[in-house]
């Protein structure tokens, strides 16, 4: 395979992943729907940078080609501070539930 029939291949994959249903969830409660899922935007982050590209290898649009490295940084930045968020929420939780120093006497 050339490397743009792979650039395709994948263009179209991550495309059509895309575009399926990922929030199943979503009718358990509002927390849950309102939160975001990364594996959402890391499927969009795949499918951006397949379409950047795509945009480099295949059609040979400069534009199209750096408005979607644009989206795909700022895709990356959000999956980034999620995790990020997320994981000092996980901290927080643990040590508040840990439990404190004895108060009976010795």
């Amino acid at each position: 395979m050339t490397p743009a029939e792979i650039v395709l291949a994948a263009f179209t994959v991550f495309k059509h992943c895309r575009s399926c249903p990922t929030s199943r969830r979503s009718s358990v409660s509002y927390a849950i729907a309102m939160a975001p899922r990364l594996s959402t935007w890391i499927i969009r982050l795949a499918g951006s940078a397949a379409t950047t590209a795509y945009a480099f290898v295949n059609v040979w649009d400069i534009w199209l080609a750096a408005v979607n490295a644009v989206y795909t940084l700022c895709c990356l930045a959000f999956i980034l501070l999620t995790a990020w968020k997320r994981a000092r929420h996980r901290d927080l939780e643990w040590t508040s539930s840990a439990p404190g120093p004895s108060l009976a006497p010795l």
